[in-house]
């Protein structure tokens, strides 16, 4: 039994020296840095036809095709929040803030913010100057 016992415990032992463990580290370096930009004060705002939308563009040279193909884009506006205390919020577009509902699409080059009134003036009025933060971040290829 003694022997049994021994074979098993020299056993173990011969088994754990030989199965040690090897980080590998994978790096892909074809991946571009996720990056954001804030830009205060943004406006010059121009009405769309006849129609109650404003629209404003916003030029950013590093949206480049590969951030178009295979990245994404957020946008989101600077607000404060009352029901926060007051505190600073981003709000993420689309989204309804105040009288307008906003909206975003971009191209190569450049994002394009939307803003629709929803107020109840027969002539709709363009929103204010706005604090805007654009994130750029880059994927993998799914397909």
């Amino acid at each position: 039994m003694k022997k049994i016992l021994l074979a098993l415990v020299i056993a173990s032992a011969t088994m754990l020296s030989f199965n040690s463990c090897t980080k590998e580290y994978i790096t892909n370096n074809s991946m571009l840095p996720g990056v954001s930009y804030v830009y205060e004060n943004v406006g010059n705002w121009t009405r769309q036809g006849t129609s109650n939308t404003f629209f404003t563009d916003i030029a950013i040279s590093d949206l480049d095709d590969r951030y178009f193909q295979d990245g994404h884009v957020t946008v989101s506006l600077q607000q404060i929040d009352e029901l926060q205390g007051n505190r600073l919020v981003y709000e993420i577009i689309p989204s309804v803030v105040g009288f307008y509902n906003y909206n975003v699409n971009y191209s190569v080059g450049r994002v394009r913010i939307y803003a629709e009134y929803l107020g109840d003036q027969t002539t709709p009025v363009a929103p204010g100057p706005q604090v805007v933060k654009v994130v750029l971040t880059d994927a993998d290829v799914g397909n």
